[in-house]
């Protein structure tokens, strides 16, 4: 939810599978102390920072704000800053439109961005422009399908975007072994039982620890009781689902990574409730760029960059 100042609440953060810690907790607690950590002394090392995108940014603002005296960072761009954080506007007269050319959605999981957005009190959208949640078009083998908006995908799609909910709500007995559904998982960090979701976590680990997504979806949807139903037909059904995705578009380009990769963002709410930040995501950047406490940094030296 929003609140009055135009900040993201984020009453429902919550530890990553693959880390166990509460960074929300930790985050909530550094903004009561004024910073993720502090030095008993002012500290009068030289301190350099390779890279002046918002991990620099950060890095170099938190250490001061520690005690650091004199930081350094190095910046190869000699134009700007911020990275991968990169908000193009196209016509001076019209900078509500906004094309992200580096990283354009953040779920409200990502506690860590969420609480420097809300530091600047940056607001962000809370409808990103996902397949299912506008009025969609999918181009599949040449025809075009339409998806509206809050409504099933269209009935070519019916088979495999059921059997993926299915595998989300209920898990799958995959080499007699029954695994707990993703969402269980997620309940279950949200509920801090962390001992039951790595125990859970583990299963995945154990039996799709050498799979693509590709093979893993091939072993799930080609069993003997595959969630949904009914088994997925190669290649055409895993064609259908490379092109309809699981929230944040098609994923037949990444068929080819491994399936724990993919099932991190799942488990971990890195696709859900999507959301924009209208202003641009640069504008984080740009905030602590001109924040008083960065004059204490020595002016970003470029380095130049060899091939």
């Amino acid at each position: 939810m929003t609140t009055e100042a135009g900040c993201f609440s984020q009453d429902h953060a919550f530890p990553f599978i693959d880390t166990l810690f509460d960074y929300s907790s930790f985050l909530a607690n550094a903004k009561l102390k004024g910073g993720i950590g502090h030095f008993q002394h002012v500290c009068h090392e030289r301190v350099a920072i390779v890279g002046a995108g918002l991990s620099g940014m950060v890095a170099a603002r938190e250490l001061l704000k520690a005690g650091v005296e004199n930081v350094t960072l190095f910046e190869a761009n000699p134009i700007r800053n911020g990275g991968r954080l990169l908000s193009q506007r196209f016509d001076a007269n019209m900078p509500e439109y906004i094309a992200e050319m580096g990283a354009m959605r953040f779920p409200p999981s990502e506690v860590g961005l969420f609480h420097y957005l809300n530091e600047f009190n940056i607001d962000t959208a809370s409808v990103f422009p996902e397949p299912g949640i506008v009025d969609t078009e999918i181009h599949f083998q040449g025809e075009a399908h339409k998806w509206l908006a809050g409504m099933a995908p269209p009935s070519l799609f019916s088979r495999v975007d059921r059997g993926w909910r299915c595998f989300l709500k209920e898990g799958v007995t995959v080499e007699g072994k029954q695994l707990q559904a993703p969402v269980s998982i997620t309940q279950a960090l949200k509920e801090g039982r962390l001992a039951d979701a790595k125990e859970s976590w583990q299963q995945y680990l154990d039996i799709f620890g050498d799979n693509c997504f590709y093979s893993a979806l091939v072993k799930i949807f080609t069993s003997a009781n595959p969630p949904g139903g009914e088994l997925w037909q190669k290649p055409d059904d895993f064609a259908l689902f490379g092109s309809l995705g699981i929230g944040s578009g098609g994923f037949q380009p990444v068929y080819r990574a491994a399936f724990i990769e993919i099932m991190q963002l799942v488990v971990n709410g890195l696709e859900d409730d999507q959301r924009l930040v209208p202003a641009g995501i640069e504008t984080l950047t740009d905030n602590m760029s001109s924040e008083k406490l960065h004059e204490r940094v020595s002016t970003p030296v470029l380095v130049p960059r060899t091939f």
